[in-house]
């Protein structure tokens, strides 16, 4: 529990971060992503800390569903799907999902030194 909190709380403070950096210097970068960035550098500089954010994230992937579906729930009840933008904007999410889930999943197996098959 808290290794969970301490997780949480490392999370939070690089999210802040990274808004901040955002803020502060303008530069068009949400802080979330600023926050991501600084996460993944930090981790890269300092391993163990891969090992203090697991337990927070493990938790927050969790909690991804609570967040998503009434989002989408209220997408579906507004979006006029007769519409020929509709579409494009859903291919547009489509196609940027496979992006992302494929350079996740590089970037991962390329972090993890996965074999050359």
């Amino acid at each position: 529990m808290i290794d969970q909190l301490r997780g949480l709380l490392l999370l939070t403070l690089l999210y802040l971060a990274g808004a901040t950096l955002a803020e502060r210097f303008e530069i068009g970068i949400p802080g979330a992503v600023m926050g991501l960035v600084i996460c993944l550098l930090a981790m890269i500089v300092v391993p163990r800390l891969q090992e203090l954010i697991r337990p927070g994230a493990m938790v927050m992937l969790t909690l991804v569903p609570l967040f998503l579906v009434p989002l989408l729930v209220r997408m579906v009840l507004t979006l006029d799907f007769t519409t020929a933008e509709t579409w494009i904007i859903i291919l547009a999410v489509a196609v940027s999902t496979v992006i992302g889930i494929l350079a996740a999943g590089l970037a991962a197996k390329f972090a993890l030194g996965g074999d050359d098959q």
